[in-house]
Parts: C-alpha cells; sequence; structure tokens
C-alpha cells in the first residue's frame, strides 16, 4: 500500500528517478577512471625512461672507456663498474633494453609509444 504525506502526495522516488540517478552515477564512475588512467600510464612511462636513461649513460661510459659500443643485448655492461651483476629491464613489461642505432638505448615494449 502506498503511503500518503500530510499533504496528500505520494512519498518515496520512482522506478524512473532511481534509475536516472544510477545512469549519471555511472557516467561519473566511467569519467572517473579514465582521467584517473592516465597519471599511471604516464607514470610507467617515466619509469621505464628513467631506467633507459641510466642504462644509456652507462653505455656512454663503456664508450669513453673502451672505444667501443657494447653489443646489443648491452651484456658488457653488466658488471660491478656499470649496472652491477644484473641489467635493468622494463620496470612495466620485464622485457631487456637493447642498443639500437646510433648507439641508442631502446626498451622494445615502449618505444613505439614514447613521445619525442
Amino acid at each position: 500500500m502506498m503511503s500518503l504525506n500530510p499533504s496528500g502526495e505520494r512519498a518515496g522516488v520512482s522506478l524512473l528517478e532511481v534509475v536516472a540517478a544510477l545512469m549519471i552515477a555511472a557516467t561519473v564512475a566511467v569519467m572517473s577512471i579514465t582521467y584517473l588512467r592516465k597519471p599511471g600510464i604516464t607514470a610507467n612511462q617515466r619509469s621505464c625512461d628513467l631506467t633507459r636513461k641510466v642504462l644509456q649513460a652507462d653505455t656512454q661510459r663503456y664508450l669513453d672507456t673502451t672505444g667501443a659500443l657494447p653489443n646489443a643485448q648491452l651484456l658488457e655492461l653488466a658488471t660491478p663498474e656499470y649496472t652491477g651483476a644484473v641489467l635493468p629491464k622494463c620496470p612495466i613489461t620485464g622485457e631487456s633494453y637493447r642498443l639500437g642505432g646510433g648507439g641508442i638505448v631502446e626498451c622494445p615494449t615502449h618505444e613505439a609509444t614514447r613521445v619525442k
């Protein structure tokens, strides 16, 4: 039985009002997730870029010391003088960095998406 308030009007909300409120809340939630996801992607990209830049500096030091670039897999840098016993990998995908053309250290995963 529907209850009436003292003025004779119906109390409560209709199903249409509830559905409209849920649609608005869902829209706001989707927009928020999209907005919050972009800084996370940027942070991951920056983490990869920083690791790559450290390897680039080690590559340059290797070139200055030996007069030659390390191989494409950068295996010569896995020494205590440079990166330590283990070469760093992409912090997001775990893939190994490589030495590309012109002595530039590249991430196989993020090179295509990198902002130049």
